[in-house]
């Protein structure tokens, strides 16, 4: 009988961790060998040093980039935490003025709101006072030039003047200097006539009467109502020379008809 056949590698052969290792083995000393040839045993040693001197500074170096890095990107971790509260600070500050300013608008339209209800108010308040006064004012006129005297009686020249106008036996409540005094200019004589169309005929004919004399005779405006007609002094006067006639009355410029005459 034959002999049974053994089982497993053959002989002479050899592993694949083996074979890699005798390979690894072999370039080792084939890179050796060529190292061999090149550099001497002095130059070997030296190159061996520098390589471990220079492996050293670059680890060194590497170590310090890291640190910095490191350090820098504490830092800008740090600014942007920073910059994140600054902004979230910020924008509760904001939020606060956007609040505050809705509120403030509110206050301001209803001031505004307010002050339009007092201004209308106001204007009517000065409009009636305006009436109320041209009516105490109504039978009132101002005698304008007439020269100051010594110890002067100013209820006697009323009368004189208006006799001139062509009332005789005019009555009047009262007569007296108005005005401030200002140098080279005489104060006007203001004339409370008792009869309302005294004083109607006295301002239709004084002008005519007084053509000659050195005064003249006008009513006695309130202060708004004298603005108003001095306003348009110089329109009322070239609409005369045009043949235009306004007459003054009630606070405002009427036409013959009696109707507040339009200015252009």
């Amino acid at each position: 009988m034959s002999s049974p056949k053994k089982r497993g590698r053959p002989k002479g052969s050899l592993g694949k961790k083996k074979k890699a290792e005798l390979s690894r083995q072999a370039t080792l000393v084939s890179l050796r060998s060529s190292r061999t040839h090149t550099l001497t045993p002095s130059m070997e040693e030296e190159y061996e040093d520098v390589a471990e001197d220079t492996l050293s500074q670059f680890t060194d170096t590497l170590d310090a980039a890291i640190e910095k890095i490191t350090k820098e990107l504490k830092k800008i971790r740090k600014i942007r935490s920073d910059f994140s509260r600054a902004i979230a600070e910020q924008k509760k500050a904001i939020e606060a003025v956007k609040a505050e300013n809705v509120q403030l608008k509110e206050k301001c339209h209803a001031l505004e709101t307010r002050i339009s209800g007092l201004e209308k108010s106001r204007e009517e308040h000065s409009a009636l006072h305006n009436k109320h006064e041209r009516f105490s004012r109504r039978n009132n006129i101002r005698i304008v030039g007439f020269p100051t005297g010594p110890q002067e009686n100013c209820l006697q020249i009323a009368k004189d003047v208006i006799a001139k106008v062509g009332i005789s036996d005019c009555h009047l409540e009262r007569a007296h200097r108005d005005g401030r005094k200002i140098i080279g200019r005489d104060s006007h004589i203001l004339v409370k006539l008792t009869y309302f169309q005294d004083k109607v005929f006295v301002m239709k004919n004084a002008r005519q009467a007084l053509t000659n004399e050195g005064y003249y005779i006008v009513e006695d405006l309130t202060k708004i109502d004298l603005a108003e007609k001095r306003r348009h002094s110089r329109q009322v006067s070239e609409l005369f020379q045009q043949g235009v006639r306004l007459r003054f009355s009630g606070g405002l410029w009427r036409d013959g008809r009696g109707k507040p005459y339009a200015f252009t």
